[in-house]
Parts: C-alpha cells; sequence; structure tokens
C-alpha cells in the first residue's frame, strides 16, 4: 500500500505538468487579450505595448509558460491582471465554499439515492420499483440550470422561503449559512441522485442473484440482513467508482450553479476571469480544480480496499 501511495503521488507531478500545458494553450486561444479588454479595442499602440511588456505578454508564449511554471513550483500562482492582487489568496478564499456547495450536493445526491436504490431493487418489478425508476429518469434528464431557474422561481420569488442568490459564511450564522445553500445543493445534486440510485439498483439486483445470497436466505438469514450485510456490501464498490466519477461532474457542474445563484467560489470566480481574460487566475483556478479531482481519484482508491478487503494494491 505504501509503494502505491508513493506511485500515486509521484504520477500526480507529470499529470499536473501535462494539464498545466494544455491549460496555457487552450487560454491563449482564447480570442481577445487582457490588455484589450482593460484598455478597449481602440487603444494607442504605444499604451498597448507598454502594458503587454508590464504584465510580460509581448513575450513568446514558451518564455510565457516557463515564467509561469518556475513561479507555480515555488507555489506561487502570480498576480490578477484584473485588480493586480495574488491569485493564490483569491483561490483560497473560494475554495471552502465550493466546497461545501460540492459536500453538500453530494450528501443530498446520497441521502436520496442509496435508500431508492435499495428500495427499487428490493422491491423488483412492483410500483414501487416502477415509480423509483421513472424518478431516478426524470433526475437524471432535468439540465442541473435549469432545475436551478425552476427552483429558484418557486422557493425563493413565488413563496420567499429561501434566498434566491448570495452566499453567507458558517461564522456569520449557521441558519443563514444553510439556507443560502439549499437550492444550490438541491440543483446541483439532483442529476447525480438519479444516476447512483440508478446504478445502485442495478448492482444489487446482480448480487441479490448470487450463489451466497441463496444460501443465506436458505439457511433463514433475516432478510433485512441479507439485504444490508450481505447485498449492500457486495454492491457498494462499483457505487463508490461511480460517485468519485460524478463528484468530477460535480466540480464541472458547480461552476454553472455559482453563476446561475451568484455564489462566490470558485467557478464564479472563473467565469469572470475568463471574461475578463484574466490568465493567472484562470490557469490558477484550473490548476486547483485538477488537483481536486486527483485528490479524489487518490481517495477513492484508498477507500476501496476499506470496503473490500480482497482489494489489495502493491
Amino acid at each position: 500500500m505504501q509503494r502505491y501511495l508513493l506511485r500515486s503521488l509521484l504520477g500526480v507531478i507529470p499529470t499536473l505538468f501535462g494539464i498545466s500545458v494544455l491549460i496555457f494553450l487552450i487560454i491563449h486561444l482564447i480570442p481577445g487579450d487582457p490588455v484589450s479588454v482593460m484598455l478597449g479595442r481602440v487603444s494607442d499602440p504605444t499604451v498597448v505595448a507598454a502594458v503587454k511588456g508590464e504584465y510580460g505578454l509581448d513575450k513568446p508564449l514558451v518564455a510565457q509558460y516557463a515564467t509561469w511554471l518556475g513561479h507555480v513550483v515555488h507555489l506561487d500562482l502570480g498576480y490578477s491582471i484584473s485588480n493586480g492582487e495574488p491569485v493564490a489568496p483569491q483561490i483560497a478564499e473560494r475554495i471552502p465554499r465550493t466546497l461545501y456547495l460540492l459536500l453538500g450536493g453530494m450528501l443530498l445526491a446520497l441521502l436520496v439515492a442509496v435508500p431508492t436504490g435499495i428500495l427499487a431493487a428490493a422491491k423488483h418489478n412492483t410500483w414501487v420499483d416502477l415509480g423509483a425508476t421513472a424518478l431516478n429518469l426524470v433526475l437524471m434528464s432535468i439540465p442541473s440550470f435549469w432545475f436551478a431557474i425552476i427552483l429558484m422561481l418557486i422557493l425563493a420569488v413565488h413563496y420567499q422561503v429561501l434566498p434566491a442568490t448570495g452566499y453567507v459564511p458558517p461564522e456569520a450564522g449557521l441558519s443563514d449559512f444553510f439556507r443560502h445553500l439549499v437550492i444550490p445543493c438541491v440543483a446541483l445534486g439532483a442529476s447525480e441522485a438519479g444516476m447512483i440510485a440508478r446504478l445502485l439498483r442495478s448492482t444489487m439486483l446482480e448480487t441479490l442473484s448470487q450463489n451466497f445470497i441463496v444460501v443465506a436466505r436458505a439457511k433463514g438469514v433475516p432478510k433485512r440482513r441479507v439485504l444490508y450485510r450481505h447485498a449492500l456490501r457486495n454492491s457498494v464498490v462499483p457505487v463508490v467508482t461511480v460517485v468519485a466519477v460524478e463528484i468530477g461532474y460535480l466540480l464541472g457542474g458547480s461552476i454553472i450553479i455559482e453563476q446561475v445563484f451568484g455564489y462566490p467560489g470558485m467557478g464564479l470566480l472563473l467565469i469572470t476571469s475568463i471574461t475578463a481574460r484574466d490568465y493567472p487566475v484562470i490557469q490558477g483556478t484550473i490548476l486547483v480544480y485538477a488537483l481536486f479531482f486527483l485528490a479524489i481519484n487518490l481517495l477513492t482508491d484508498l477507500l476501496y480496499t476499506i470496503l473490500d478487503p480482497r482489494i489489495r494494491y502493491s
């Protein structure tokens, strides 16, 4: 296990290097540049050249990348072109906010998906199973941004029971903190709930048809114990794999949700930075997103060994 962890951590380095190259090349393919956004289309060429020189944008792309990578190695993400502030503190301030949204969305998804998937498998080919399957299909089919707008219109505009936009830090009051998270988390986790519930139902139905389940039932093991201790435990590993993948989708979906609700997380920072062509902030934010995804994959591999002792890494 230790060797596996060491190899995985060492493998993060070339992966992040490749991601950094792609980030740098892709954002420079975006039409326009920070200077044209700041100064406008009609500007004195002398002024434009001076500003580009100030930010190093007059150098070849290879030189610009080498300079940026040198700073990143020393954990320096540079300075924002838009406001002149360091990029790292801006991202660090927003990381917890995005994590609150991400964890809340996944928690709500699991709270819906796990009971629904288990119930559908236990009541296979009944109206309960058909109803749960229909619900899962509906949840999977609803676009998160559309669902977010509908929830906002109903709960925030019509009934006015929850705030429509904004963010309140937990230290300012847990009640307001949770109230501002409810609608974004529900909108973010709805489709994931349908996906996870459908997979859990399928894996549990496959497990319930295995010989060891038949033997356990023949021995008179209580139905509840067969369902939860034997079937669920042996069905959870594929579900964990999908949950890890879906967390990556949630990271991408949170960008849209934050934009819809004006939620000041990393996603909204990324959108505003792309609009302003703020290269350092875009590069730093996407790099942090990549780190999140790599960390989730590593934690998933470790979780496999806890859920299934037969799995060993070397």
